[in-house]
């Protein structure tokens, strides 16, 4: 399960565990082009946070549906380097 919540300066996107083992997980997407995932840490009480820029979060994502190998993403295309 998952919810987006849209702000006036951000959104977010956060991923439950429907077995309640894991903690939910948020992927946070700012206006001042950060976008951050965080999960929250019970042990340290704190969240644990992961910072990028845009262009990283769209690596990371289209690396999820790409195979094997060195790849550089340009706007509106993208190269494949053996």
């Amino acid at each position: 399960m998952y919810t987006v919540e849209i702000d006036s300066d951000s959104a977010t996107i956060t991923s439950m565990d429907d077995t309640g083992q894991m903690p939910d997980v948020k992927v946070e997407f700012f206006d001042d082009v950060d976008v951050q995932i965080k999960q929250y840490d019970e042990v340290l009480d704190t969240y644990q946070v992961i910072s990028m820029k845009p262009k990283q979060w769209l690596q990371i994502t289209t690396g999820m549906h790409s195979p094997e190998g060195v790849y550089k993403i340009e706007y509106g295309s993208s190269t494949y380097y053996e």
